[in-house]
């Protein structure tokens, strides 16, 4: 079954969420970590969250998006989500790798509109190379809240290639998202003849369509609380934005232009690579200009018969 090819209409225009650096404290260390384009040891303060959430409300960004480091090593997150609530009437979400998922309050999970939950592996010894955080106790705690919805994001690895027929399988059964991110490198023939395996199992669950987004990507609705999104680096070049045409490093760039970020320092940028940064304006003023960088609809306009001959060209 050949993905079936959805594009954005031209008047469409999308607007990426805004997303809060709220720390870089991490108990993981995973190798394919991007650390939100630094890797310092800053938290974001309470203040400087509680303004983005009223701006990110003027402006109607319809989503804010949390994310660290780890953001449940945060001691304050109760009284982050609770300024952001009173602030905030757009969807909030949360990236975790659950760290401290279990031990998390009601008033913390509930006012969310989407868990990301990072995990490698179900295997033990694989997961504590990684997140050392058990993926099954995480999405136990996550069981209790039937209201949200729940993103399994899965960074496919060499050391989890061999387990993501049941990682689907879990996905599909317990009704999550499951979110299969391929790795910004440079691939071996070996692992091409993996990703065309694993392509071919999803295309088994239903029709795969190819749509534009902030970052392109494949998906199939296996059901109607089921969803197979797969996220490649290949598929991300399609999108050259005029921001990122004179970038030395969008090599170094998974999702391109997917966000845009506020670190703790109050820099804002809508680049992953900091390439464009606005530092000396006041808060409102950076988010305006970065927002205005993607107020220009730059979809794609090449014909595309089959996505899966752009992951699979040659490297």
């Amino acid at each position: 079954m050949k993905p079936q090819v959805i594009c954005r209409d031209e008047d469409q225009k999308l607007i990426p969420p805004l997303r809060l650096i709220l720390n870089y404290q991490c108990n993981g260390h995973c190798g394919f970590c991007h650390h939100e384009g630094q890797n310092i040891g800053d938290t974001m303060e309470l203040s400087l969250v509680s303004q983005c959430a009223t701006i990110a409300n003027t402006l109607s960004i319809p989503s804010l998006a949390l994310t660290g480091g780890e953001p449940t090593l945060r001691s304050d997150l109760s009284s982050i989500i609770v300024s952001i609530q009173d602030r905030y009437n757009g969807k909030i979400s949360l990236t975790t790798n659950g760290a401290h998922l279990s031990e998390l309050s009601p008033q913390i999970i509930t006012p969310l509109h989407t868990v990301n939950l990072s995990m490698s592996s179900f295997n033990k010894e694989i997961y504590k190379k990684y997140q050392d955080v058990d993926p099954i106790k995480a999405l136990t705690a996550l069981n209790h809240f039937p209201a949200l919805n729940k993103n399994l994001n899965v960074v496919v690895v060499k050391d989890n290639y061999q387990e993501l027929n049941d990682i689907i399988s879990y996905c599909v059964n317990h009704s999550l998202t499951l979110v299969l991110m391929f790795e910004l490198k440079a691939y071996s023939e070996f692992d091409i003849i993996i990703q065309q395996y694993v392509l071919k199992e999803i295309n088994k669950l239903g029709q795969v369509v190819f749509q534009f987004g902030a970052t392109p990507s494949l998906a199939v609705n296996v059901s109607d609380s089921c969803r197979i999104i797969v996220k490649h680096p290949k598929l991300s070049a399609l999108i050259q934005r005029s921001i990122c045409k004179e970038c030395t490093q969008s090599i170094n760039c998974y999702e391109r232009v997917c966000a845009a970020r506020v670190y703790p320092n109050g820099v804002v940028s809508p680049c992953l690579n900091q390439v464009i940064t606005f530092t000396n304006d006041t808060l409102l003023e950076k988010l305006k200009n970065t927002y205005a960088l993607f107020n220009v609809n730059e979809s794609l306009k090449i014909h595309i018969d089959n996505p899966y001959n752009i992951i699979f060209s040659p490297l």
